[in-house]
Formats: C-alpha cells, structure tokens, sequence
C-alpha cells in the first residue's frame, strides 16, 4: 500500500497568516476612522468660510447683521432639531436656545447661499456628551458669531484661524488671552465688537 503524502498547512502557519491579515485590517480602520474625522473638520470651515463671507455681503447690504426678531444677542439659533440633548433641555431647549434647521441665519437664503449647510456628522455626537454637533448663530445686529458646536473630531491645531476664542479651555482668551486649545470643543467665525467673547 501507498502512503500520499497531502500538502496543506499547519495549524501554526494559518493561525499566522489570520493574525496577520487582523492586524492589517485594524490598522487600515483605524486610518480611516481619522481621515474621515479629518475630512468632516474640513468639511466644516469651508462650510463657516463661506457663511462668513455671505453674512459679511448681507452686512454691506443692509448696515446690520442679519438678525431673528427680538434676540438682541441674547439667542443662539442651532441648525439641528433636539440640539441639546443634555439634562437641562429635557423639557425642551433652554431660553438662549431655539432649534432653527434650515434657517438659523436668517435672511441669507436664497440671496446671499442656496441653503444653510448642516453639519458633516448632522445629529451625531462628537465630542460634547448629550450635545448633537451642529452649527449655532447668534447676533445683535453689530456683532454675530457662528460656531461649529461640539465639532472638533481632529483635535486642537494651533492657531486655527477658526478657533472659537471662548471654548478653547483658556479662560483668558476673551480678555486678550493666547488661545491655548486644551479644551478646545468648538470652531468658531465672529465679526462686530462683541462677537469674540460669546
């Protein structure tokens, strides 16, 4: 009788080639995981450029910045419904805050931008525990500011153009502090006297 002989592979050379091919794939995730958390950063102050730029153009157009009635400054306006999702709005969003999707900048649409842009990652949460990231505006008119709530994915970059100058983790910064990022949650444009410190 004959003995053939089978080749194949042993236990140890596949259990090898497994590990091997586990290890590739998690690096390849992980990778991805922070070019698309790179990506919706970018996504977002272009995104804040070019809402800058439209309030700037409704500003030569009409002497003031573009307001909602009777905010005065004292009102954010978020571009996504339950915004706040944090024990102080569980009975609704608080009195500083109104969810005003698709138009919390009013009067840019349809003269100044198509449509107001929603965030990247629209109701997910980033970076903020029960706050969904979103846009926020407030304005009185000579001031305004505009922020990327709870959006930083990729962390702090010194000197960001965009860094928002109160929730940057340094408390000095309004006061003419250096921006320090430790803390940094949110990217921020201002325009107006008193837009920097809101």
């Amino acid at each position: 009788m004959k003995k053939t002989s089978q080749a194949g592979f042993t236990l140890i050379e596949l259990l090898v080639v497994i590990s091997i091919i586990g290890l590739m794939s998690s690096i390849i995730l992980t990778q991805t995981v922070s070019v698309r958390k790179k990506s919706r950063d970018t996504s977002r102050k272009q995104n804040l450029r070019q809402l800058q730029t439209a309030i700037e153009l409704f500003y030569e157009d009409n002497g003031r910045y573009p307001t909602a009635t009777g905010d005065v400054g004292s009102v954010w306006h978020a571009s996504e419904n339950n915004q706040c999702v944090d024990t102080e709005c569980a009975g609704g969003p608080p009195s500083w805050l109104v969810y005003d999707p698709g138009n919390y900048i009013r009067g840019l649409v349809p003269k100044y931008v198509a449509s107001l842009p929603s965030d990247p990652l629209s109701g997910g949460f980033a970076n903020c525990g029960n706050w969904r990231v979103g846009y926020l505006y407030m304005s009185d008119g000579q001031s305004y500011k505009l922020i990327a709530h709870c959006a930083t994915e990729d962390g702090y970059k010194p000197r960001d153009t965009f860094q928002d100058f109160v929730r940057d983790g340094n408390p000095t910064t309004c006061a003419g502090g250096t921006p320090d990022g430790t803390g940094s949650w949110a990217l921020g444009v201002y325009g107006g006297p008193n837009g920097r410190c809101w």
